[in-house]
């Protein structure tokens, strides 16, 4: 069981610099467990996903929580929908790239109705459907599933994106930071990260901290998105 103090006291000391080591921050938060206290690749997803259970984030005033619902149009009866039956709470809101979606997309295409092999019960039309995302709390993490059906890495960027100003589903965000996987499989490559310190930008790439001129708007390689609540 992980005691909320002693995190606390780790934390501090990741923040003052005086531990440094991304071996020992990984064992400090995954709590030395065998999964992600040695020093190979892992999925950053997984590894995130397992930190924020772990922990108590109301403790650290994180809050991340996003509640989900489908949905649902009909093209042919002209009618969309909201299935309050598929309501939940996740800590990663996923996105899909549109299938064939080219080198570059406009970041707003992420989040149209696709297709889906589901029919109206009206008209037997296949029905469009996306999940759609409230945040009531603090910020919101998006995971780019960059790999296609086939298991191939997706390579696209995207256009029209301002981290100052996210729009999603009515609400406003600014980016806070983010992951990046550079590799040529989802499975194999180096995380780098770009952290939003002061109103200023910083590369994180094991222990090379490195000060950026400015943010990549193409989200080139970003596998993780975090982003804060700024505005419903």
């Amino acid at each position: 069981m992980v005691n909320p103090r002693d995190i606390n006291i780790n934390l501090e000391n990741i923040r003052q610099g005086k531990t440094n080591s991304t071996l020992k921050i990984r064992q400090i938060l995954a709590n030395n467990t065998e999964n992600f206290a040695q020093n190979r690749q892992m999925d950053a997803q997984s590894f995130y996903d397992y930190l924020i259970r772990k922990l108590d984030l109301d403790t650290f005033g994180i809050f991340i929580k996003t509640r989900c619902y489908d949905l649902v149009r009909c093209d042919n009866c002209n009618i969309q929908w909201e299935n309050p039956e598929n309501y939940q709470l996740i800590n990663t809101h996923f996105l899909y790239f549109p299938e064939d979606c080219g080198n570059i997309i406009d970041f707003n295409s992420m989040f149209l109705l696709q297709a889906t092999d589901r029919t109206c019960q009206h008209c037997n039309f296949n029905l469009k459907s996306r999940t759609k995302a409230i945040v009531n709390q603090k910020y919101m993490v998006i995971c780019f599933q960059r790999a296609n059906v086939r298991g191939e890495r997706i390579n696209t960027k995207f256009s029209n994106f301002n981290p100052e100003c996210v729009l999603i589903d009515n609400q406003r965000f600014k980016v806070k930071s983010v992951v990046r996987h550079h590799g040529n499989t989802i499975n194999s490559g180096h995380y780098t990260s770009l952290v939003n310190y002061n109103n200023q930008w910083w590369e994180c790439n094991d222990e090379t901290i490195t000060r950026l001129t400015n943010f990549d708007n193409t989200l080139k390689d970003v596998y993780l998105l975090i982003l804060e609540l700024i505005s419903h």
